[in-house]
């Protein structure tokens, strides 16, 4: 189960709770339109880390670790709000968009590399064929007058 899935879910779950009514009330939360979630639902588009974060400070009894991993609840059913001092919930976000700009850091530097291997690869068979042709020129017979 992937993202968007666990995202409908908990949309579903939300809704037949009450706590939430249409696919425009989610957009109105996720910062986007009805338009965007529709292209999240038919996989044209992937939540996103702020989606993922608008949901989880909307309703902060879901179950960050169900939604990141799957596995679990999807809500925390003895969720309690806490006095400011427990900022448990903060520090999964803080750390899940850390790991999200780590992320994006290292898929550029998989870019990089890739087009430097590209780039690598081009200018080795420019070598080869340079030295194929001097080679062909080498065996060709000279021509005496």
């Amino acid at each position: 189960m992937n993202y968007n899935e666990r995202f409908f879910i908990l949309f579903d779950i939300l809704k037949k709770a009450g706590r939430i009514k249409s696919y425009v009330q989610l957009a109105d939360i996720v910062g986007t339109n009805k338009a965007g979630i529709n292209d999240i639902k038919s996989g044209k588009k992937r939540v996103t880390l702020d989606n993922i974060k608008s949901m989880i400070l909307s309703y902060p009894d879901i179950n960050l670790y169900w939604f990141i991993t799957g596995k679990g609840d999807v809500l925390d059913e003895n969720f309690i709000i806490k006095s400011n001092k427990d900022n448990s919930n903060k520090e999964l976000i803080n750390k899940v968009c850390e790991l999200s700009v780590e992320n994006a850091e290292l898929k550029r530097d998989k870019e990089k590399l890739t087009q430097e291997i590209d780039k690598l690869k081009k200018d080795k068979s420019k070598s080869y064929e340079s030295v194929q042709h001097s080679v062909n020129l080498a065996a060709e017979p000279k021509l005496t007058k």
